[in-house]
């Protein structure tokens, strides 16, 4: 029998390679937009990924809702590159979000890795991501049937790390044992530091070995998503 009887994992960056299709994303938004503006594709991704970091974070803090978020990354990303002519930042998020979907895949692993645990544990995905664009592209990928439920912090009114996230989860999945529970994603701020304070498990998907200088203590730490199965049987 699993150690784990739930597994709640994040999307983005944990099963979904959400840096390649931004990336795939952002090249379909330059082509249309900004290849006339004199400056370099890969020079304005970087202020791209900037602005849309700091813009998270804003929002994983609770200081602006998920619809500030699509336009203000582009609004700021703008400034941050000094790019006049350009689409105003509601097209931009649309045509980006569209193409979003369009470039999902999946990591490596993660098909199998899902097929296998399914059999042993009871799957849910949490996500602070955008709820349509990450409803498009669970569909796309096929990977739907994988899930008892998905949680996406725009259909719930918290966002990950507060723990009103995580009760909503553990209200809904009808759950009372944290014991029972592990987290598994690849973020410290949100991941690891919602799995602390609502006092469950948590496992940190670290591919890149990544040091954790902050205080939040990781049940567990590895850097291959097949990994997790030495964990839970």
């Amino acid at each position: 029998m699993s150690l784990y009887k739930y597994l709640l994992f994040d999307a983005d960056d944990t099963l979904f390679d959400f840096s390649s299709a931004s990336h795939a994303a952002f090249h379909q938004f330059y082509k249309e937009f900004l290849d006339k503006t004199g400056k370099s594709e890969p020079e304005l991704y970087h202020y791209y990924k900037d602005a849309n970091m700091m813009v998270w974070e804003e929002f994983e803090q609770g200081y602006i809702s998920i619809e500030t978020l699509k336009f203000k990354r582009f609004d700021l990303f703008y400034k941050l590159a000094r790019i006049t002519t350009r689409a105003n930042p509601q097209e931009a998020s649309a045509f980006y979000l569209k193409q979003l979907i369009l470039q999902s895949t999946l990591l490596p692993q993660a098909t199998d890795l899902l097929n296998q645990l399914s059999v042993k544990c009871s799957l849910s995905l949490i996500t602070n991501g955008i709820a349509e664009v990450q409803h498009a592209r669970i569909q796309k990928l096929g990977i739907r049937s994988s899930f008892k439920h998905i949680f996406i912090s725009e259909e719930i009114g918290y966002s990950k790390p507060d723990k009103g996230f995580f009760d909503h989860v553990m209200n809904t999945l009808r759950l009372s044992e944290p014991a029972e529970i592990l987290i598994i994603g690849d973020s410290l701020k949100a991941d690891m530091a919602g799995a602390h304070n609502a006092g469950i498990d948590a496992c940190w998907y670290n591919p890149k070995g990544l040091v954790n200088e902050t205080s939040l203590p990781v049940t567990y730490e590895i850097r291959e998503l097949s990994q997790i199965l030495d964990i839970v049987n």
